[in-house]
């Protein structure tokens, strides 16, 4: 196995972002499946992480009131736009995330100028085969957000040590599942585009892969964490730019009695905010999947040695 390519994999993931901006485009699209990774499922883990289970969430929202007398017709209506909205939403952004799996392995494989034209068709040809992917992944990631929810509402009822401990085991291997679960759909993902897998073989593949290459997984899952968690802080710290607008705009409708300048002057504060945010989650999105398929070819033709075990042998020896 090779010594650790994390520095070259985030070297040559910014790299890809910065030469080829135009996908981001896709990494904006792709990013409505949600960060490539376990990021989500730890916003997840957090956002449900009060003494109220998963599916308080969805049992107190007023589904009888909204499909009541003549709300009927008119909520019917609704879903059947918003279902034909979603399924493209879906395809738009497997389709992205397809491209950029293409995209950033024809790049390591030494190509200068990547054939978007091509990585969208190859993104679009394998859409069943990603779809199915996605699906089999949220189903799991979902299934074990909710069984981690009811487990940690069930033992912060008891105020004990033991049960702390527990907790803290409980945690441990749910973690260790959210990490395994999304490692293994990237690397399949990967055998899908690279080497025209079919679903179940690619997965098999990944999680072989994964089961040699697990500290590895953990070490570049954390990296990019603390990277978006970085980013993600810069951002907010930056948000007040945006309400220049909206405070230039008031003190002007101020001045004249114009609502219509102080509406205008929020509407654009919040246009900018929402471009600027999508552009920053698109960027991390490209570089994200730059960063794993870079380490999955080397895994996959090379084998990359943990950061970890490289610094205890070196302690040892």
């Amino acid at each position: 196995m090779h010594e650790p390519s994390y520095s070259n994999a985030l070297r040559r993931a910014f790299e890809l972002a910065r030469h080829h901006k135009t996908l981001w485009v896709f990494g904006v699209l792709s990013l409505l499946l949600g960060q490539i990774g376990w990021n989500n499922f730890i916003g997840g883990l957090v956002f449900f992480s009060e003494k109220q289970t998963f599916s308080s969430y969805f049992f107190s929202l007023p589904w009888v009131g909204i499909f009541q007398g003549t709300n009927f017709f008119w909520s019917l209506w609704l879903v059947v736009i918003m279902l034909a909205l979603s399924i493209l939403v879906i395809a738009l952004a497997v389709i992205s995330e397809g491209a950029l799996i293409a995209a950033a392995v024809s790049w390591y494989k030494g190509e200068k100028n990547i054939n978007l034209k091509r990585a969208w068709h190859l993104g679009a040809r394998h859409f069943v085969r990603l779809l199915a992917l996605h699906i089999s992944k949220k189903v799991l990631l979902v299934l074990l957000l909710v069984v981690l929810n009811y487990l940690i509402v069930y033992l912060q009822a008891f105020d004990m040590m033991s049960s702390t401990l527990l907790l803290i085991v409980v945690l441990s291997v749910g973690l260790f599942l959210a990490l395994m679960i999304a490692t293994v759909g990237i690397f399949a993902a990967g055998y899908i585009i690279e080497g025209e897998l079919p679903v179940l073989e690619a997965i098999k593949k990944g999680a072989a892969l994964f089961s040699e290459h697990v500290l590895v997984s953990l070490e570049v899952s954390l990296i990019l964490l603390v990277i978006q968690i970085f980013v993600v802080l810069l951002f907010i710290f930056s948000t007040t730019w945006f309400l220049l607008p909206f405070v230039a705009f008031s003190l002007l409708g101020g001045l004249t009695g114009s609502t219509l300048l102080i509406m205008a002057g929020l509407f654009l504060s919040v246009v900018l905010f929402i471009s600027f945010a999508a552009l920053i989650g698109g960027l991390l999105n490209v570089f994200s999947v730059a960063t794993w398929m870079y380490l999955f070819m080397k895994m996959h033709h090379e084998g990359v040695k943990s950061r970890i075990l490289h610094f205890l042998n070196n302690k040892l020896s």
